[in-house]
């Protein structure tokens, strides 16, 4: 699989247009911009509907960063004796050391 790196116009990234007030904030709702960009509103937020060259860019985009990114795998587990040390307290008005 192979990453295309193009530069592109910033048009295809930025959008411009005002969102409007969702009428119900609880209902999803679709709005279609004068620049003709689809979004659809989930509770809380505007989401764009992306066409499927622009699914398919993000989906290369994660395989990719998947493939550069380092996975480590969890160690051993140790002995609930092994994780730790247990330090006695000094009793109040004892043996405490000075500062």
């Amino acid at each position: 699989m192979a990453l295309e790196l193009q530069l592109r116009t910033e048009g295809n990234y930025i959008h411009r247009c005002r969102l409007p007030w969702p009428v119900d904030p609880e209902v999803p709702e679709g709005h279609v911009c004068d620049c003709g960009r689809r979004w659809v509103y989930q509770p809380a937020r505007w989401d764009p509907l992306l066409t499927l060259e622009e699914l398919r860019i993000r989906q290369e985009a994660g395989e990719f960063l998947r493939g550069i990114i380092p996975s480590f795998k969890p160690g051993p587990l140790l002995d609930p004796a092994d994780r730790g040390v247990v330090v006695p307290m000094p009793s109040r008005g004892g043996d405490a050391p000075s500062p």
